[in-house]
């Protein structure tokens, strides 16, 4: 309903006498089902939708937000800029009245699979642990590890890249 949007949507009914599909091709257009079908009436205006609509509108949950947090080889220590971020995440958290997070651990491909494994939950779980230490019940974060399956930038084995040693996190 969004004022600046592009989008064109094409209305049509099983049951029309008249064939012809609809088009909403602006804010604000509005059809309706009758008796005859589905007819494109007169464009309403961003009030009228408000008041008719305003509470269910504003009922919608917010957008998924989404971070990156990054850790120093081979450990679960935050790098200097992460820890910053990680002060975003927990004013964003605990801006949503119910947040689901999800927490998603990786790393790079400097060392084996099973450490790596053990790593990246580890660093998921070191977010979870923060969380929980702000208050949020951890029974609303979810934790996994991908070890080094999802690298952000691909490397071969053995090769160390900053930006594959992280931690997804997507508050919902």
């Amino acid at each position: 309903m969004g004022g600046g949007s592009s989008a064109v949507l094409l209305v049509t009914s099983h049951n029309s006498t008249n064939d012809e599909p609809q088009i909403l091709a602006h804010p604000y257009a509005q059809a309706v089902r009758t008796k005859k079908g589905i007819e494109v009436v007169e464009d309403t205006t961003k009030e009228s939708v408000d008041k008719e609509f305003g509470q269910l509108l504003h009922a919608a949950p917010p957008r998924p937000v989404s971070f990156s947090i990054y850790f120093r080889t081979g450990s679960d220590e935050l790098t200097e800029e992460s820890l910053k971020v990680m002060e975003q995440v927990r004013q964003e958290a605990t801006s949503r009245p119910f947040p689901q997070i999800e927490v998603i651990g990786h790393t790079d491909t400097v060392g084996s699979v099973p450490i790596n494994d053990y790593l990246s939950r580890r660093r998921a779980q070191v977010v979870g642990d923060f969380l929980g230490e702000n208050g949020f019940d951890p029974t609303r974060i979810e934790i996994s590890g991908r070890g080094e399956r999802e690298p952000l930038v691909k490397r071969k084995d053995e090769v160390a890249e900053a930006k594959n040693r992280r931690v997804e996190i997507s508050i919902r």
